[in-house]
């Protein structure tokens, strides 16, 4: 199943740090706007571009992928002389991406995958998916997509098509939740066959 999908369609981007233009999974967003000016995302108008000085990064709130799963995104590095026809989206030369974990809300991040611009850059977004280790697998992990080192008047890139998926536990079928969940549906079936 999966616990998490943004693909940043429906976002109300206004500016670089506002707080309209995040959506209900992430916990910080700095120097990233739901825009098209790296072009096209891969299935719609938007993706969440990067761009600007300081820092540039988008972590997502604690998710629970205790019992596994996998991660699924889209990225896109800007190529040599892409900005001739998207001026706001220069290339990326030596600004490489991380995609981290913390166990620990935020206060400490781990190291997963390295992308490399100077590799990956090209006029297509490349699709990355990412199997959960048993380090990764905890019931409360975050995730953080940072540039930790780039020229700021370069090195630009891009974010779409997040999803984080999570294996349902061995004993989904007789857990609490699932029991009350089906309790509900039973007596409103009953209801509904009463009725009609």
């Amino acid at each position: 199943v999966y616990i998490m999908e943004d693909n940043f369609e429906t976002w109300t981007s206004t500016n670089f740090t506002s707080n309209q233009m995040k959506s209900a999974l992430w916990d910080v967003i700095y120097n990233g706007l739901a825009s098209d000016r790296c072009g096209s995302g891969v299935d719609g108008a938007k993706a969440l571009t990067f761009a600007g000085s300081g820092s540039r990064y988008a972590i997502t709130k604690s998710l629970n992928i205790a019992s596994g799963g996998w991660l699924e995104a889209d990225v896109f590095f800007a190529p040599q002389g892409f900005d001739i026809s998207h001026p706001e989206c220069k290339t990326a030369y030596s600004g490489g991406i991380d995609v981290e974990y913390s166990i620990d809300e935020g206060v400490s991040w781990n190291a997963w995958h390295h992308f490399d611009a100077w590799e990956k850059r090209n006029i297509k977004f490349f699709h990355v998916e990412l199997e959960f280790t048993a380090e990764v697998s905890q019931s409360s992990v975050r995730f953080r997509f940072i540039q930790e080192f780039f020229d700021a008047a370069r090195d630009a890139w891009a974010l779409d098509n997040v999803k984080v998926y999570r294996y349902l536990p061995s004993d989904w079928h007789t857990g609490s939740a699932f029991s009350s969940i089906l309790t509900q549906t039973q007596e409103s079936i009953q209801r509904w066959q009463c009725c009609f």
